[in-house]
């Protein structure tokens, strides 16, 4: 009879490993010079445009998670990034950090693959496990936050008094002249 053999395992860096601790802090130094020569390079704009991005990427993955942790499943990752990790720290049984490489993010549900191999005890807490609403909120729920990030951003911009804008100073009509109307078109 074959000997039984421990599953595998991802091979985490050890949390008390000097070296380690380093590496995390040399790529922390390099993502930040990043940003600061994208400030300096591209200008303040691009610079805000690459955080709005981040912040609507954050947001979705969060949309996700939020829904994962109370429909009941086990996160095991939420990450910023993908590739080599940067900076990670574990909280609850879930390890949160960023990778490299800020093309998206994710959350990682336990048995959302039919094929992965769970624990016993942490099968009645695997995606596969939960009712069809469930997984359909969860699912749903990245893109629904968008649509929640979309209604506040309005809501904001409808509640801002146009004098916090300085729109008071123009009045539509009294600054604006025609200059010519083109003969065969529509105002003509």
């Amino acid at each position: 009879m074959p000997e039984a053999t421990a599953p595998e395992t991802i091979p985490t860096p050890l949390e008390d490993d000097p070296l380690s601790s380093l590496r995390d802090r040399a790529r922390a130094a390099i993502l930040l010079a990043g940003f600061v020569i994208l400030g300096v390079v591209a200008g303040v704009e691009w610079l805000l445009v690459v955080g709005a991005l981040i912040f609507m990427i954050l947001m979705h993955e969060l949309g996700h998670y939020l829904t994962a942790r109370w429909a009941g499943m086990k996160v095991t990752e939420f990450f910023i990034g993908f590739g080599p990790r940067i900076w990670s720290f574990r909280y609850k049984g879930t390890e949160y950090g960023i990778k490299a490489l800020w093309f998206g993010a994710y959350v990682r549900i336990i048995g959302m693959n039919n094929l992965e191999e769970v624990a016993p005890e942490d099968e009645p807490h695997t995606f596969r496990e939960q009712s069809y609403p469930k997984k359909l909120l969860v699912l749903l729920a990245g893109s629904g936050m968008h649509f929640l990030m979309a209604f506040v951003l309005l809501f904001v911009v409808l509640l801002i008094d146009k004098t916090v804008l300085g729109l008071d100073e123009v009045t539509p009509g009294e600054d604006w002249t025609l200059a010519r109307v083109v003969d065969g078109s529509s105002a003509s």
